[in-house]
């Protein structure tokens, strides 16, 4: 599990959008405002540790996948890790 942190005087959530798609599954994009650099920087580390984990677990299922006898059909791969946002407000 990965996940996003930050106290409330780091950072706020602005806005946050979701989009569906008609054959399942969604896509939330999020604004978070930060006018720390100090703060920046740490979330953007969190950030690619997200995705440097992702590419791992991608990475793991293709070599599976290789080995797998006769090969996998498609929707049967792992999928990618799925991140898990967190927030705690206030000074905790």
């Amino acid at each position: 599990m990965s996940s996003i942190y930050w106290t409330g005087g780091e950072a706020r959530l602005k806005t946050y959008v979701v989009a569906t798609r008609a054959k399942g599954g969604a896509v939330i994009s999020l604004q978070i405002e930060v006018e720390d650099a100090h703060a920046l920087g740490w979330l953007m580390r969190q950030i690619e540790e997200i995705r440097i984990e992702q590419d791992k677990v991608e990475k793991a299922a293709k070599v599976a996948e290789r080995r797998a006898p006769g090969g996998v059909r498609r929707g049967q791969r792992a999928l990618p890790a799925d991140p898990h946002l967190t927030y705690r407000g206030g000074d905790s």
